[in-house]
Formats: structure tokens, C-alpha cells, sequence
């Protein structure tokens, strides 16, 4: 019989008996500082101690509202308990100073805000004159961003991974009136705003004629501000994060107390629950594309879940690795409680996702330099938590830099061997993932064709996504342009010129188009902008040439390695840190970085064979090999039984 150590016996007692306070909590540890720019990077302004409207969303629907009275008040409360050091809390909390990183908090800021009346008002006219205007988004897109036919030796994996990681760390919430569908910003059939629109309106307006568009206007609306009990924004406007900025597994188990039980097994607790042929449960909502009443559209811990079929994958694969650890630890462990089982799994499944985000797809975006000088390799000895570290999210983050992976984005997906339906007809629809499953894994991976691949990192979008972004859901011609998104809410999120980070960050400001920081796009950024300091953040990033051998240029390689940092040192749970006094052993550390995503998917699907690093195509230096080996080579999870106690 497995004889567990005193305290563990305690532990799961005291889940047994109720005596948790019934807050979810998780594992991990984390630790390291790094030298930012010479002290140039900022925080962002301190949490107002009044209540504040904090959004919630559910499917982009049912809203909730809290007080930052009341959540710090539970929190003073909680935060210094035994069972707060031991675990991760489903909401973030009680990590890093309380509230930092939690969710349903404010983003972060790089540097202050800039917008056109100094508080609220997007950035809207030119360094040159106030009544000279910044260009359309939408023209920006047709010049700067257009498509163009190219190829890389990466799987589309780099792309789908990135879309994952992104879901886990930010979610910015919109009005709750529009995610109802009530907010319409333009006229009828794109014609121009009538007048009577909302305050929260930010049309992009662009010429007649426009090839992918119909009229001269596509609805924006802003993201939900943070606002004081009776609506009224606080000002300068902050935008929300509903999910934990944390890599802490939070897009598989959500990222508050409420979605992780609601996806938790009701009979079974230390399983997620799934469908009869093991994929995400029914949310029971329309909020994607169902042919007839056999299709569901799926419930995951990120509403986002339906999105794309590579999406819907990867939340799949994730779902079922819990569950087989989980059924492991069980039989390893058959007197720990339901609740002990899952929190360990989830500390695991947490980890696995930070080793391979950290180990496997960032030396493929960040160069080894940039990596060093950061601190974000995870080779050598235990990292060591940094309780000033503020793992917050970054705006700039959120809404520029880490959307250079749009461009990754391919047109079309291997759906199966004989289908490769363009993105434009994939969008939401789960069923696609549901039914291809296997063949939708192994085409990711194998990259048989140069059009299953991710696209080069560059400042060319393709048209699926700028032309026909949800056009299956919207209808012709109604789609969106998601590069004119992308800098359109950067002017609505208050986002300072390109100029202006790369000033901060010590690399120096532009004087001229002509300057090799953007390489051949400077002629086609002066087509468009009247001065070089009026360029946003995201084309001007996605115009430079790729830095020390990573996918992004100098400027987003640097924000991107900050906030990369932040979220290692700053987090208290993070798989690398020293144990002090709990977290992973060192055996465990090494076991855990033996798992790779092709291990995942070897485990979780029925692929034969798969290459070693999966974010790569095959070759001979990164050859296929069986399934069977990898699953072989996964831990046992006998190691990790009375984890964190040793």
C-alpha cells in the first residue's frame, strides 16, 4: 500500500472535509531577475483602491461584475495560507503581490499611453497637424500588408502554437451590448456611420471600390474600459484582461474558480470532462457554425476554443493529456483524494506547456542573443523567483508585438490528405477538428505541401485574413481585414508610435522611410503616412528584418523578451524555480523537459509517427520517428506521487 507523508495525509483531508475555503488552487515555483533597459520600462499606474467594473465574459457573453474592494479584500484574507504557497489559485491571485497577473485585472503598460486627448481619445492625426489625419487602417493593410506567395521550413505548428500561447496569457474583453450583436458602428451594407452611433464606436473607414469589402466602412468597436461602479471610465482608459497573464495552463482550465469547475468531471472530479469520443464538452451556446443537431460547438477553460481547427487541436490534445495523467496518478496513488489528483495533474500540465513554449518554439522566434541577454534559455541550473517581477501583460504585448505571428498564418489547412479547404471556410467549425482529428494532426506536422506550412515572418499577411477574416460567418464581402484590426486597436488601446518604442528601448528613432530599420518597406509606409513618427506599432515592427536570426525584428524581439521574462521571474510557480519550500524536485524538472508537443500529441491521438521537434518539417536532422518510442520516454507518473512533499 502507497504510504503518503503526514502532511499529504493532511492535505487531502482537509480537501475532503471542505477545509480549503473551496478555492482551486496549482503547482509550480519560479525564480531570476533580469536588467531591463537602463529602468526605462514602467509599470502601470497603481490599482485605485474604490470599487471598479471588472467584465467578465462568458463566450463573449453573460457579464458579471466585481469591486477591486471586495476582491482585495477576500485576498487579504486568503493570500497567506498554507495551501495558497502550495498552489496555483484558478484566478492567478495570491502569485505575485496579490493581485498582479490575476485576472479580470488591468493590463499592464510598457511606457504611458498615448492618446489624442491625452486620456481616452484614440490617436487620430498626424505629428504634423492636428488636422491632418493618420491614415485608414484598411490603407495601411493594402499597402504595407498585402499578400505575397512564400514558403518557410516550419510547420504550421509555430503559427497554431503561438495562437495558443496567446489565448493563454490575454483576453480583452468588448462592451457588453456588442458582444450581443447591438453596436453597429457603420451604415447599412458598410455604408458611412449614420451619426447616432455609440460613444464606443472606432469605425475603420476606407476608399469605394475596395475589393474584399463591400460600402466604405467595417464595424470596430473599442474594448471594454475599465470603469468605476456607476460606468464612468477611469481615466487614463486601461483595458481588462479577463484571463490570468500567467503560463499556467489557464487556456485548458480557465482562469476563475467557476469555468474550472464547471469543466471539471461531476462523478470523477480529478478529470476534465469530454464528450463520448473524448473531445471538449457542449458549451450549450450558438457561438459557432453547427451544420445540424449532431454538431456542438465546445467549451474549454478559453472561449476562443472554436476559432480555428488547429485551435480546436490543440485544446483537444491538451484535454485528453490531463485525463491520462490524471487515470495514471489515480492508479499510482489510489488513497489521494479527487481534488489532490487534479491539482497535481494540473501543475504538470502547466509546466509541460511552459517547457515547451520556453525550450521548443521560442528558439525558433527569438535568436540565442536576444535569449541570453533576457535570461529565458531554461538550460542550467534552477531559476529563482523575482516577487518585484511584474508578470502583468503588456498592451504594446497584447495588441502588437505578439501578433507578429499573423503573419505565420497559412491559406489554407491539411485537413485531410485529399482537403485543403482555404482558412476563409474554416472558421468556426469545431466539426472540422471533430471528425479530422488524426489527419488534421498529422498534416500540421508532416508539411507534405509548401502551402502546409507557416508562411515567412514578414509584414505580408494573406488575403484569408485580411480579406476574409469570419467571412464564412459574417457573409461575402463582410469579413474583416485582420491586419486593419490589429492597428486599429492599437490607436483604440492608446498604443504610442513605432518611434516612440524603439526611442524607449534605446534602439534609437527613425528620421527617414529611407532607414534600414524598415528595409523595402519604408517607400511603401511613406505612401501612407505623412511622417515616419506617425507609424503604429504594428507595421512598423512587422517592417523590420528579422533580428539575430529569430522571426521578428529588433524592436518586437526586445518587448517580446521582456515580457517573456516577466512572466519566468515573476511567477512564484513557474516548473524551473528552486524549491523553497515547495515546487518541483530536480528529478522532476528533467523529466518534465523530456516532454515535447510531439509527445503530446503521440499520447493524445493516433498518429504512428511523428519528427522529434514538431514546430520544424521533417529532415535528416529532424527525422520521424514512432509513436510508440515517445510515449515510451513520457514520465511515469509514479514520480510525481506525492509531489510537492519529498
Amino acid at each position: 500500500m502507497l504510504v503518503l507523508e503526514l502532511s499529504v495525509l493532511i492535505w487531502c483531508y482537509a480537501l475532503v472535509s471542505g477545509q480549503t475555503s473551496g478555492r482551486v488552487i496549482s503547482f509550480s515555483h519560479p525564480e531570476s531577475s533580469l536588467p531591463l533597459t537602463s529602468g526605462l520600462v514602467q509599470d502601470a499606474p497603481s490599482l485605485p483602491t474604490s470599487v471598479i467594473d471588472l467584465v467578465t465574459a462568458r463566450n463573449h457573453g453573460n457579464f458579471a461584475r466585481f469591486s477591486s474592494a471586495a476582491v482585495l479584500k477576500g485576498l487579504s484574507h486568503t493570500c497567506d495560507t498554507f495551501l495558497t504557497k502550495l498552489f496555483r489559485r484558478a484566478d492567478g491571485a495570491c502569485n505575485n503581490q496579490d493581485t498582479r497577473g490575476q485576472s479580470l485585472m488591468p493590463l499592464a503598460r510598457f511606457m504611458p499611453p498615448e492618446y489624442g486627448d491625452g486620456v481616452q481619445s484614440p490617436r487620430s492625426s498626424s505629428v504634423l497637424s492636428d488636422t491632418l489625419a493618420l491614415p485608414s487602417p484598411r490603407a495601411v493593410s493594402r499597402w504595407v500588408h498585402r499578400d505575397l506567395n512564400a514558403t518557410t521550413q516550419l510547420s504550421i505548428f509555430v503559427m497554431q502554437w503561438g495562437q495558443f500561447m496567446d489565448h493563454e496569457m490575454v483576453s480583452t474583453p468588448l462592451p457588453i451590448e456588442d458582444t450581443r450583436g447591438v453596436i453597429e458602428c457603420c451604415g447599412p451594407n458598410g455604408g458611412p456611420p449614420l451619426g447616432n452611433e455609440s460613444s464606443e464606436c472606432l469605425p475603420i473607414r476606407f476608399s469605394p471600390g475596395d475589393p474584399n469589402f463591400q460600402g466604405t466602412c467595417t464595424s470596430f468597436v473599442r474594448s471594454q474600459p475599465f470603469s468605476d461602479p456607476d460606468g464612468n471610465i477611469i481615466l487614463p482608459r486601461e483595458n481588462i484582461n479577463l484571463i490570468t497573464a500567467f503560463i499556467d495552463g489557464s487556456v485548458v482550465y480557465g482562469s476563475t474558480l467557476e469555468r474550472q469547475d464547471e469543466l471539471r468531471d461531476s462523478k470523477k472530479r480529478y478529470l476534465l470532462r469530454t464528450t463520448e469520443d473524448d473531445f471538449p464538452p457542449d458549451n450549450g451556446l450558438e457561438d459557432c457554425i453547427k451544420r445540424d443537431a449532431n454538431d456542438i460547438c465546445f467549451l474549454a477553460g478559453d472561449d476562443r476554443v472554436n476559432e480555428l481547427p488547429g485551435l480546436t487541436l490543440l485544446h483537444t490534445v491538451f484535454l485528453r493529456y490531463h485525463n491520462i495523467l490524471a487515470r495514471s496518478l489515480r492508479r499510482s496513488s489510489p488513497f489521494a483524494s479527487d481534488e489532490f489528483v487534479f491539482q497535481q495533474v494540473r501543475a504538470i500540465v502547466g509546466a509541460v506547456i511552459q517547457k515547451i513554449l520556453y525550450s521548443d518554439w521560442l528558439p525558433i522566434v527569438l535568436g540565442p542573443n536576444v535569449r541570453k541577454q533576457y535570461k529565458l534559455d531554461l538550460e542550467g541550473g534552477p531559476t529563482r523567483h523575482d516577487p518585484d517581477k511584474d508578470p502583468r501583460i503588456f498592451t504594446s504585448f497584447s495588441t502588437a508585438v505578439f501578433r507578429f505571428g499573423h503573419t505565420l498564418i497559412p491559406r489554407s489547412l491539411p485537413i485531410s490528405p485529399s482537403r485543403r479547404p482555404l482558412l476563409r471556410e474554416l472558421f468556426f467549425k469545431p466539426f472540422e477538428t471533430r471528425e479530422n482529428l488524426d489527419t488534421l494532426a498529422d498534416g500540421l506536422a508532416q508539411s507534405l505541401d509548401f502551402q502546409d506550412r507557416s508562411q515567412p515572418a514578414d509584414r505580408f499577411l494573406v488575403a484569408e485574413v485580411t480579406g476574409h477574416l469570419f467571412e464564412n460567418q459574417e457573409g461575402e464581402r463582410k469579413g474583416f481585414d485582420l491586419a486593419a484590426l490589429n492597428i486599429q486597436r492599437g490607436r483604440d488601446h492608446g498604443l504610442p508610435s513605432y518611434n516612440t518604442f524603439r526611442e524607449i528601448l534605446g534602439l534609437g528613432r527613425l528620421n527617414s522611410f529611407r532607414h534600414p530599420a524598415l528595409g523595402s518597406a519604408g517607400y511603401k509606409l511613406q505612401q501612407v503616412y505623412a511622417d515616419v513618427n506617425d507609424i503604429d506599432l504594428f507595421p512598423g515592427g512587422m517592417s523590420e528584418p528579422v533580428h539575430d536570426g529569430g522571426l521578428v525584428g529588433e524592436t518586437f524581439s526586445n518587448l517580446m523578451a521582456i515580457q517573456l521574462n516577466r512572466l519566468k521571474f515573476g511567477d512564484r510557480f513557474f516548473f524551473n524555480n528552486e524549491r523553497k519550500p515547495f515546487g518541483f524536485t530536480r528529478t522532476q524538472v528533467r523529466l518534465i523537459r523530456r516532454v515535447s508537443l510531439s509527445t503530446v500529441l503521440c499520447l493524445t491521438t493516433n498518429l504512428h509517427s511523428i519528427q522529434t521537434n514538431v514546430f520544424r518539417i521533417p529532415s535528416r536532422r529532424n527525422r520521424r520517428v514512432p509513436c510508440s518510442k515517445l510515449v515510451r520516454q513520457h514520465p511515469g507518473m509514479k514520480y510525481f506521487i506525492n509531489y510537492p512533499y519529498h
